[in-house]
């Protein structure tokens, strides 16, 4: 049984063997340091510069909790902002709503389990939550919940990343030197996987550049596949613990 569920992890995706997230390799005080975290610009440059290598390219904040309140009831569930592509990345199974939920800026996809936990038996389609005492937000589709074994078995709640832009004012404020969110791709149906990952590099590097930023820690990219995911422990000195060379 451990055996299947290692070499089963993540396969649901119908697209597994061509996601990968961004990983970043900064090199500080001499010593390379390895971080998931990418800047927000990071994605419309990739989508620009290297589109034909990607099918999708997707922001997302790191996974959080969040307090959801309809009518007299509150839950806390956790989920990420994320771009409207990763519904069609993972293939999420729509039980009610479409995939393309995610385009209207004040909407919310919710997991068949935080449905069930906040609305019972009702339909949840087109009610209002508030998020975190903040905002109001129309759900827009319930999707099947994700397997225990995959990397987004806690992505309970969906919401927009145009929203969180919007709440954080990030548009305005938060340049290139940023690292707070993530980054993942889909390839195209014939592009490799390393030599994507050579193309971009030096994708954040030269953004950095242009816009008069700090190139002192070298950024280089490099993409890290979701068949890996659950393999490494860490990273050290740009190689993970698994072997495979960044």
């Amino acid at each position: 049984l451990w055996v299947y569920e290692e070499i089963s992890y993540d396969r649901n995706f119908t697209n597994h063997n061509r996601i990968a997230r961004v990983v970043q390799n900064q090199t500080i005080d001499g010593q390379i340091q390895t971080w998931f975290g990418q800047a927000m610009q990071l994605a419309p440059e990739l989508r620009n510069t290297y589109g034909n290598n990607f099918e999708h390219v997707v922001t997302a904040t790191f996974p959080g909790d969040f307090k959801l309140t309809h009518g007299e009831k509150t839950v806390t569930q956790s989920g990420s902002f994320m771009e409207p592509g990763i519904t069609e990345m993972l293939t999420l199974k729509m039980l009610s709503g479409t995939r393309a939920g995610l385009t209207s800026m004040n909407s919310i996809l919710l997991s068949a389990s935080a449905a069930k936990i906040l609305f019972g038996q009702d339909d949840p389609l087109d009610e209002i939550i508030k998020v975190d005492n903040n905002v109001d937000v129309k759900v827009t589709g319930v999707y099947e919940d994700l397997p225990d074994n995959s990397s987004f078995s806690n992505l309970k709640v969906i919401l927009p990343w145009q929203l969180v832009v919007k709440i954080g004012d990030f548009e305005n404020r938060v340049g290139w030197g940023n690292s707070w969110f993530q980054c993942f791709v889909q390839l195209t149906e014939h592009a490799d996987m390393n030599s994507a990952s050579s193309n971009i590099k030096d994708g954040k590097l030269n953004g950095v550049k242009v816009n008069d930023g700090d190139v002192r820690f070298k950024p280089e990219l490099f993409l890290h596949p979701m068949s890996r995911w659950h393999l490494y422990s860490e990273f050290k000195n740009g190689v993970s613990v698994v072997g495979e060379i960044q």
